[in-house]
């Protein structure tokens, strides 16, 4: 709040070291407006969120909802100290100089891509970013399959599901869903059930005949504790990935036993779900 405050152009999270995951940032890259309390006071204030917002870091990686509202960048020189390397012009100051031209040139781009009436070639769209997608991500893509620019580019919306496949609450919800579904179909069982039986139904299929062991090992990862899976942290869990569709599958609610909720995973069409 006290860097929107100011009125910045950009704002840089610099040196990030953990998975960047942050509520407040998610809502400060999709609304328009932010309102916070005052720094020190209880006065609410909003501001505009009309800024550039960079993070760097080695390996940086995303988790949750910032998957969608950010798109990352991978700076490889294929050398061991990159720090090291020379360049024969100072490409801080050549930017300085030369930095309305890099503006006009890509508003150049732009003018062609609305000349030749905004094709939509990108499959899709990006919610919460339409306009962001018709004009932006739209261009690139037009970019692309016309050959125009002197280098490789991609769909943007191919980073975005990316950033999906690397965040670590989508890859336990994608085993989770695949090994529930091995072992027990699409009957209905509550959290206590999964946490608490895994270990007896492993011991009564000796052949290894379905993935209980696996399925285990990611409920641990979901909800582990030293000598069990704790069924209300697996509980919590399910219900808020529930109707989340990853490789064809969700878990949804399918009826209350005694007040306590049960759960199923079900295999979705993708008429279904879109």
């Amino acid at each position: 709040m006290s860097s929107l405050m100011e009125g910045p152009t950009a704002i840089l999270l610099d040196n990030i070291s953990a998975r960047l995951n942050s509520d407040t940032l998610c809502a400060i890259l999709t609304s328009s407006h932010f309102k916070d309390r005052r720094l020190g006071t209880s006065d609410e204030v909003s501001v505009p969120t009309r800024v550039l917002v960079m993070a760097t870091g080695n390996n940086l990686r995303l988790k949750g909802d910032l998957s969608r509202r950010l798109l990352i960048c991978t700076i490889d020189h294929r050398v061991e100290s990159p720090e090291r390397l020379t360049f024969p012009f100072d490409p801080v100051r050549r930017v300085r100089e030369r930095w309305l031209n890099y503006r006009a040139a890509a508003l150049t781009v732009l003018r062609g891509f609305i000349a030749a009436g905004q094709p939509r070639n990108g499959e899709g769209n990006i919610g919460s970013y339409e306009q962001w997608d018709a004009l932006i991500r739209q261009c690139i893509v037009w970019l692309r399959d016309k050959q125009l620019a002197p280098f490789e580019l991609s769909d943007p919306a191919d980073a975005v599901d990316q950033n999906y496949e690397d965040d670590p609450e989508t890859q336990k919800l994608r085993g989770l869903l695949e090994l529930w579904y091995e072992c027990h179909g699409s009957e209905p069982k509550r959290s206590a059930e999964i946490a608490v039986n895994q270990g007896g139904i492993r011991q009564s299929d000796p052949n290894n005949v379905k993935p209980y062991g696996a399925l285990e090992d990611v409920l641990k990862e979901i909800a582990g504790q030293p000598d069990q899976i704790n069924p209300r942290v697996l509980g919590r869990w399910i219900e808020k990935n529930s109707g989340r569709i990853v490789d064809g599958k969700r878990v949804v609610e399918h009826s209350k036993r005694s007040g306590i909720k049960t759960w199923r995973v079900d295999c979705v069409d993708d008429n279904e779900s879109t």
